[in-house]
Order: C-alpha cells, then sequence, then structure tokens
C-alpha cells in the first residue's frame, strides 16, 4: 500500500480481503497496518498522519461522502447518533450542523 503524494508518501506492505459491497470507504486498514504506517489517526478530522523520509504524510477522508452516506442502508429512526440533528452532546462541544 502506498499512502500520501510524493513526496510526503510512505509504503507498507499488507494484505487485503476485497468486497464487493457499497461502503463510503476505499479500503478499511485495521492496527496491524496502522502500526506498518506508524499512523496517527483522527476520525474526528478524517485523517489519517504519519511520517516520512520529507516531513509528515497524511491522507484525508472526503467529508462529502461521508455524510452522503451517513444513513446507507438503515431505516426510518435508526442510524448514528452522530447524524442526526438535535443528538445529544457533551457541555463545551459544538454542534455538528453537517448531517
Amino acid at each position: 500500500m502506498v499512502a500520501g503524494t510524493a513526496p510526503l508518501q510512505t509504503q507498507v506492505e499488507m494484505t487485503f480481503l476485497v468486497v464487493d459491497t457499497p461502503s463510503p470507504y476505499n479500503a478499511i486498514v485495521g492496527r496491524p497496518g496502522l502500526n506498518l504506517l506508524e499512523a496517527i489517526v483522527s476520525t474526528r478530522h478524517l485523517v489519517v498522519k504519519f511520517l516520512t523520509r520529507f516531513g509528515m504524510g497524511e491522507v484525508r477522508g472526503d467529508q462529502q461522502a461521508v455524510l452522503q452516506n451517513c444513513h446507507l442502508g438503515q431505516g426510518e429512526g435508526q442510524g448514528s447518533p452522530h447524524c442526526k440533528r438535535g443528538a445529544q452532546r457533551r457541555p463545551g462541544t459544538r454542534a455538528s450542523t453537517a448531517c
């Protein structure tokens, strides 16, 4: 797998399982793969960061694709609490207007 864009990219060898199913993701990398990349993940910011010989590389998620697939395959009244307007949130946090 090659992650990032030149010159801020890295390459590691890993095995993938290919499945034919609708998904907002290009790949799902588990902990062993993230450890190979020596990566730091921020799901809130949709970014994976890793060190390269030339500095800090990153792979960014597509927020529009995530929002578009927020309720993919979920029935009425179901779904992620993060994708519902007016969902409960912790004090001191901003409400998301994305969904």
